[in-house]
């Protein structure tokens, strides 16, 4: 399934679209697809900052959104391990307090205030398909070209970290369970688990006797 839309009044970059405190949002994916932007014109470009331009081709997670809060950067200049710090609870000493969205805020946030969930003159097509059409209805645009995007799928629960308030995600892990198969874009706890799992892989080829290779298969195909 795929989508598209255009844009052409003004820069297609973070420095319009992802304005304000970026979001932390927990959902199940209830549908995928790809998304392009159709982008024309001069004005579509920040010439001055490059690295600011957003991708024009996206993996878009329809979500049922579960929880939303602002991210929260420490004053170390990490950002917050938000499973650790809800493993922890509200009664603990080391609790950091952070600000939750319910779904109207979300959807105010990621729209500058529209009360749509999507930002304005994005995805005019797509507006009666997420909140408050349907309730709690989400999409997060992933980076097509970012490492794990194409493995994100139907049923996984998933926390999305977006640039500034809107629906752009700077990075993604799975909430689904111990092993991340979202390589570099996880953070916090999933990433250290992601590099023991890893570690454990290559422990086992390490150990892996002769006898156990494939018959018939070159060892440099084979790796």
């Amino acid at each position: 399934m795929s989508s598209s839309s255009s844009w052409s009044h003004e820069p297609f970059a973070k420095t319009v679209l992802c304005k304000g405190d970026g979001l932390c949002v927990d959902g199940q994916i209830v549908a995928t697809r790809v998304h392009s932007m159709f982008l024309s014109g001069a004005a579509v470009k920040n010439i001055e900052s490059m690295e600011e331009n957003l991708p024009a081709r996206y993996v878009v997670c329809e979500i049922d959104m579960t929880a939303a809060k602002k991210r929260v950067i420490r004053d170390n200049g990490l950002e917050l391990d938000y499973k650790q710090n809800e493993n922890r609870g509200k009664d603990h000493r080391s609790y950091v307090p952070v600000e939750e969205l319910n779904a109207d805020q979300l959807a105010s946030a990621v729209s500058g205030g529209r009360q749509v969930a999507l930002p304005a003159k994005f995805y005019i097509d797509g507006e009666c398909n997420v909140h408050p059409t349907i309730s709690n209805r989400f999409e997060m645009y992933v980076d097509a070209s970012a490492a794990g995007a194409k493995a994100l799928a139907v049923g996984q629960k998933v926390r999305f970290l977006t640039f500034g308030g809107s629906v752009f995600v700077e990075r993604f892990e799975s909430l689904s369970g111990a092993a991340n198969v979202f390589g570099k874009n996880a953070s916090g706890e999933t990433a250290q688990l992601s590099d023991q799992w890893t570690k454990g892989i290559a422990a086992a080829a390490a150990k892996k006797a002769p006898e156990e290779e494939c018959e018939g298969v070159d060892s440099e195909e084979w790796s």
